[in-house]
């Protein structure tokens, strides 16, 4: 999935919800997921990522995600320092309407 994600630049949702993603796999995705210029919603509900799943989704990931709207992260439980590292990064989406 990394190395395709670069190839759907039209792609608008992706929905990657109880996938078991975890920092590992986020690392992996992110490179991916920054080329998706289109995005308009993003769903990572369900998975169990922490600090460094987050700081690659703030880091990388969403450097290239500026048209995301609508980003789910619910039942990730996601520890305060995984939020922390993920808060730079909110940033970089300027159309962001919905944080779930």
């Amino acid at each position: 999935l990394a190395l395709g994600l670069k190839h759907l630049q039209s792609l608008r949702e992706l929905d990657l919800a109880r996938c078991s993603l975890k920092d590992e796999a986020l690392r992996a995705l992110a490179p991916g997921l920054a080329q998706l210029a289109k995005l308009d919603r993003l769903d990572l509900s369900v998975n169990s990522f922490g600090i460094d799943g987050a700081a690659a989704l703030a880091e990388e990931a969403f450097k290239g995600c500026s048209s995301l709207k609508a980003l789910d992260l619910s039942g990730c439980s996601l520890p305060s320092p995984a939020v922390v590292a993920l808060c730079p990064g909110l940033g970089h989406l300027l159309k962001l309407e919905v944080l779930i």
